[in-house]
């Protein structure tokens, strides 16, 4: 609210009307301090409930990797006792026996199952906070060299491509193929593939095209899990996300699954997409002048807005695509060196 921003006037207002300032304000708060910046963070109170974590998994999905929650394990009459202790001192109203008591039933109806949620993931250390400041300290400190200052890399590491038709995408990936150790992806191989052999998702992928649908992104996804998840290494994602809807589903079930590192865009212009697409005669049907004018209007109106807002996550990294092959894998691989 000081800096008098566009988010701090809106704060400003809601909490001038007597409101409660909501989850998803929070976490852009939170984006707008670390997106910029390398290293870790102590994100301290939060999140408090299901909406807090609902809305940081979200919105901070492709932004960062939270790596541990520290909980604080306390007896009730200790922490009564402190803040009792602390009320002498500290002149805030809610420091009252009343008050205290609806806070702490409050951490138990609300927080408690949100530790039991990162305990799931195997996410949780425990720290025992009856003892003194300095012994509670040096179990923290303890637990914070041992887990966050070295670096994890059983975790797969995923680079989404993205371009146009005829933007090179394809060759570039075969061209990343040859010259990295990746594991490469396409939601339409994997699509077909599944149906091909009978895998356990074919039934229900089948009926979909069969009745003329689009397969869910929650379904896509689900393939991509299988081939990715337990599994390190680099891997590229070809074609995927294709909008907001995609990226949302892929936070939502590939957050704790593997690290996101960037996105590389393929930036061609219009013309000279449609002159190699028209040009390449791959015998495609839909290689003609009419429907690569629709399939490049799909593009621009629902992955260019995407794109767009990787960009302002740090996490897009723009190719200048209308050169050779030759020279566009120059780049790519410059940019492949300096982030894996």
């Amino acid at each position: 609210m000081a800096t008098g921003s566009e988010l701090g006037l809106e704060i400003k207002k809601i909490q001038d009307e007597g409101g409660l300032v909501n989850s998803d304000i929070l976490c852009n708060i939170v984006k707008h301090n670390i997106i910029y910046k390398r290293g870790n963070y102590l994100l301290d109170g939060f999140p408090r409930n299901a909406e807090n974590i609902e809305a940081w998994e979200r919105i901070m999905g492709a932004c960062c990797t939270t790596e541990m929650l520290l909980s604080f394990e306390c007896d009730q009459a200790k922490m009564e006792e402190r803040m009792l202790e602390r009320a002498k001192t500290s002149g805030r109203s809610d420091d009252n026996p009343e008050t205290i008591k609806k806070r702490l039933d409050t951490f138990h109806q609300q927080t408690k199952p949100i530790i039991e949620h990162f305990r799931k993931l195997n996410k949780v250390v425990p720290i025992d906070a009856d003892g003194e400041i300095e012994a509670v300290f040096e179990q923290v400190s303890r637990e914070m060299k041992e887990k966050i200052m070295k670096v994890d890399n059983s975790r797969p590491q995923v680079v989404f491509m993205c371009g146009g038709p005829g933007s090179g995408k394809g060759t570039q990936c075969d061209l990343i193929k040859e010259q990295y150790e990746v594991q490469h992806h396409s939601p339409g191989e994997l699509l077909r593939n599944e149906v091909t052999k009978g895998g356990p998702l074919a039934g229900k992928i089948k009926k979909i095209q069969d009745n003329g649908g689009l397969v869910s992104s929650d379904l896509v996804v689900d393939l991509l899990k299988a081939q990715i998840a337990g599994k390190p290494g680099v891997h590229i994602v070809d074609g995927f996300p294709r909008g907001f809807e995609n990226l949302d589903m892929w936070n939502k079930k590939m957050i704790h699954e593997c690290d996101t590192k960037f996105m590389l865009f393929f930036d061609c212009s219009q013309e000279e997409m449609e002159r190699r697409v028209l040009n390449r005669g791959q015998g495609r049907s839909d290689d003609n002048p009419e429907t690569m004018k629709k399939r490049i209007g799909t593009f621009v109106k629902i992955t260019t807005p995407l794109c767009e807002w990787m960009d302002t996550q740090k996490k897009l990294v723009k190719i200048s695509a209308n050169q050779s092959k030759e020279e566009i894998f120059a780049e790519v691989k410059k940019c492949m060196d300096a982030n894996l």
